[in-house]
């Protein structure tokens, strides 16, 4: 769970530095198509980012209450 995080985090920052070489670049039609493509992928990976690191709270919470083992979670 903590690898599909860390994966989908990857993902933001690589298309968040994406969109920002693609504003800074001369503005074409085929620019134009790429950052909406690229905005729609980073809200894409934004919402799996919020989900995962919710399951993952969700999941962290439920192995405390069950007095399981910290270091089992790691």
């Amino acid at each position: 769970m903590r690898t599909r995080l860390a994966r989908a985090t990857a993902g933001i920052a690589t298309a968040e530095t994406r969109l920002r070489q693609i504003d800074a670049a001369p503005h074409t039609p085929a620019s134009t198509q790429q950052r909406e493509t690229i905005a729609a992928t980073l809200d894409r990976l934004r919402q799996d980012a919020r989900d995962q690191s919710d399951a993952l709270t969700r999941l962290l919470t439920q192995v405390r209450a069950a007095q399981v083992p910290e270091e089992w979670t790691q």
